[in-house]
């Protein structure tokens, strides 16, 4: 009895050792599959689809239309990777009832409060520091990357998708252009509007246009350029004693973002989603991350490791996951990790583990019984 229970120890050990072995030759991040990583994904506030509903926005159908899941607003923290973000936000806009809707949807009463990092901004002395503030936290409520340029009479906020090869998706520079100037407008209570707005798609909704109060060019970028008398107006919402409150947690929570933002990470996120939809491709990655392929790998290449090295990665902790938790056959597994051919799922299994499916499992059993 002893003498097995020594065997079987050894055989652990020796299991242990393999994968450690595997794992530092290929440099991968692990990612658990039932591990949701938030630094690629972006919250959106439950009030925000209340605020649809009472616009008279059938929220189940937009979710489904956008390919999202039905329970997605039952779940406790409501998050969305940023390809799902757009493709949401783009599907709202289908299915706003009239032209001025995007209007009132961006510029609703108490509208900032539904985004804490927005609302913390709002909290400030001036449309300055507003800006400088939303800049600052933004990432922590949208997928969007902002810059201020400013100038002795004037200040510019262009706007760009996190990826610099892609361009913003137009109903979602529209729904900005008409938060941002909404948000200066309360927060003074005068009427400011832009110097000007540029847009890469032209805005044709009129109602937007006549709201801005401003010229819409079209250009090649997503700018809007205030003049820098109006950012100096006085807030009426200051609150110093909220602003203190809020800023170290916004803060904590950004730096946590910082720390574990690697692509890696991020990467084998998607490919944990994807794979059971038998999309385990670059581009497929690719394009859920809004970057392109040249982006993605050049970022891999940065952090010392690439898209097949944590594909590899991402497929075995998911194969063991399932070999632990389900009788899945051979087959099902294969399917589920994005494998058109059986055959090389087992091939690359004896690779990952030193064994075939078969071993694994009955050494997984007996360590159950154990």
């Amino acid at each position: 009895m002893l003498w097995r229970r020594l065997q079987d120890v050894w055989r652990r050990l020796q299991d242990v050792w393999r994968r450690l072995q595997w794992l530092c030759e290929k440099k991968v991040v692990i990612l658990h599959p039932e591990t949701k990583k938030t630094m690629s994904r972006y919250a959106i506030y439950p009030q925000f689809f209340e605020l649809l509903k009472r616009m008279g926005v059938p929220v189940a159908q937009l979710l489904q239309r956008a390919g999202l899941p039905e329970d997605l607003l039952a779940r406790k923290n409501l998050t969305l990777p940023q390809a799902e973000y757009f493709r949401m936000l783009e599907v709202c806009g289908e299915y706003l009832p009239q032209d001025d809707a995007i209007v009132r949807l961006a510029t609703s009463e108490h509208i900032e409060t539904l985004l804490p990092p927005v609302y913390a901004a709002y909290c400030g002395n001036n449309g300055l520091n507003f800006l400088r503030r939303f800049v600052a936290y933004k990432r922590l409520a949208v997928p969007l990357r902002t810059v201020i340029t400013e100038h002795e009479e004037q200040v510019e906020i262009c706007l760009y998708a996190e990826d610099e090869n892609l361009q913003l998706p137009p109903f979602f520079v529209e729904l900005a252009l008409l938060f941002l100037v909404g948000v200066l407008r309360n927060a003074t209570g005068v009427k400011i509007s832009p110097s000007y707005v540029e847009t890469v798609q032209p805005i044709k909704n009129k109602a937007v246009v006549e709201w801005l109060n401003t010229e819409c060019v079209t250009a090649k970028r997503d700018c809007i350029v205030f003049r820098a008398s109006d950012l100096n107006i006085p807030f009426t919402t200051q609150n110093d004693a909220l602003l203190e409150y809020m800023e170290p947690e916004l803060k904590r929570r950004l730096s946590e973002m910082e720390a574990s933002d690697s692509m890696a990470t991020r990467v084998g996120s998607v490919l944990v989603e994807l794979l059971p939809k038998g999309k385990s491709t670059l581009g497929d990655v690719a394009e859920r991350l809004c970057m392109s392929r040249r982006t993605l790998q050049r970022k891999l290449t940065e952090e010392n490791t690439s898209f097949q090295d944590i594909l590899s990665a991402t497929r075995f902790r998911l194969a063991d996951n399932y070999i632990r938790q389900t009788d899945r056959t051979s087959d099902e597994l294969a399917f589920l990790l994005g494998y058109e051919d059986t055959n090389a799922f087992l091939r690359a299994f004896s690779q990952w583990a030193g064994m075939s499916v078969g071993e694994y499992k009955r050494q997984k059993a007996e360590y159950k019984l154990q």
